[in-house]
């Protein structure tokens, strides 16, 4: 997965499937947590976009977070953010990167898997 921040704050999510799982209409690769409910996204969806960093692989995984109070810090879980690191465990660094809505999902122009387009933030700077 590759995470790119456009110039205009909206943010481009590659997800790079591999031609012997990937099936479009079963896994877009990206999902979004409502309670205790995970399901793939779908254009429209809003969330804040939660990021996670693999130290030991440097693999970087996303996902929605549709809980409009913000992301919880594993320090203190009511302590809840919209922006900013979240914590670290198990060489995984957690950041929270704003509410946004998924505007679009489309296959990769080469390769397997989707590009989906994410707006800029609804709340800067929370």
């Amino acid at each position: 997965m590759k995470i790119v921040t456009r110039k205009n704050g909206t943010v481009r999510v590659e997800v790079i499937g591999e031609r012997e799982w990937y099936d479009p209409e079963v896994q877009i690769g990206m999902c979004i947590y409502t309670g205790d409910i995970r399901r793939n996204v779908r254009v429209g969806d809003e969330g804040v976009l939660v990021e996670r960093q693999y130290f030991r692989s440097d693999a970087v995984d996303a996902y929605l977070w549709a809980d409009p109070d913000g992301v919880p810090g594993n320090s203190n879980p009511a302590i809840k953010r919209l922006n900013g690191w979240r914590g670290t465990t198990n060489d995984v660094a957690t950041f929270a990167r704003g509410w946004r809505q998924v505007e679009s999902i489309s296959p990769r122009k080469r390769g397997v898997g989707v590009n989906i387009v994410l707006s800029a933030e609804f709340v800067p700077d929370a």
